[in-house]
């Protein structure tokens, strides 16, 4: 059986070899998966739906065109085996590959990137497969919280975080970037720049809790939920960070923080300060133009 689906990102190289973990928390790997299979893929997210206002950088960044390194850039629609070649190839472990989605894959990278500043992430088109095992939970005389030994199902990605080198996934990152740009304009979003919800984004990882267990945790429905209302109102992503386990948390922190300061070498400020694209009569450069 398929194992059910728990967690939307576990490795992405393109921001950094490592994002890891975001939970779809659930009783069983069966009553998760059956909920799956029941809610129909949501629609393009728009700003309304975003509980709170999105992260923007302080401007907009533009960035100098590299030389070319190599044959131009597939199709979107063709461009899966120019990606798992170029993760395997930075990950320098081809067995790696299966834990990742090989249809779509730019796209679904996009798109998780894009919701992780959101509350909740949709389940349908993630970029990677699950961890193994379900999500621990530890019940103390009726108090459930994070079982700390959850952490130890992340090993796989987090060796991934290890592995990677913070200026190859840059280097790959500028790479694909028109790619990227391509996806995240075709998923309502015209006129924007990947960019700068990827900077926005990173931001907001870095900037997770880091908390000591226990974790409480409470369980209305199905889904276990933070019982601290601070932590269960917080980010899709800053969630996600906190149910990594605290070790695991701080140790993908640092490689965020690497991949954003050789990310940050290459740009430059747009004349428009504002992160997003400027005007179309505006001769300024996009935010990020390999």
């Amino acid at each position: 059986m398929k194992k059910a689906l728990q967690v939307s990102l576990i490795i992405l190289p393109i921001v950094g070899g490592a994002f890891a973990g975001y939970l779809y928390w659930k009783k069983s790997s069966d009553e998760q998966a059956s909920l799956q299979r029941q809610v129909p893929p949501p629609p393009a997210a728009s700003p309304a739906s975003a509980p709170n206002p999105p992260l923007v950088p302080e401007s907009a960044k533009i960035i100098e065109s590299p030389a070319p390194k190599g044959p131009s850039l597939p199709p979107l629609g063709k461009s899966d085996p120019f990606m798992l070649e170029s993760i395997a190839h930075l990950t320098k472990n081809r067995s790696s590959m299966r834990l990742f989605n090989d249809e779509n894959l730019i796209t679904h990278i996009v798109s998780t990137i894009d919701n992780l500043l959101r509350q909740n992430i949709p389940a349908n088109g993630l970029p990677v497969d699950v961890p193994e095992g379900g999500f621990m939970v530890r019940d103390q005389a009726g108090v459930l919280s994070i079982d700390p030994a959850n952490s130890a199902r992340y090993a796989p990605y987090m060796r991934l975080v290890d592995a990677v080198d913070a200026k190859a996934v840059v280097s790959l990152y500028l790479e694909a970037y028109p790619l990227l740009q391509e996806a995240y304009e075709q998923l309502g979003h015209p006129g924007q720049y990947f960019n700068a919800r990827l900077l926005a984004v990173l931001d907001d990882l870095i900037k997770a809790p880091e908390i000591s267990p226990p974790i409480p945790l409470v369980q209305r429905h199905v889904l276990y939920q933070f019982s601290d209302d601070d932590l269960e109102n917080r980010s899709a992503g800053q969630k996600m960070m906190i149910r990594l386990g605290l070790s695991n948390e701080r140790k993908l922190k640092a490689k965020l923080e690497a991949i954003r300061s050789e990310l940050m070498r290459h740009l430059q400020h747009d004349e428009t300060r504002t992160g997003q694209a400027p005007p179309p009569t505006s001769p300024a450069a996009p935010a990020l133009r390999p």
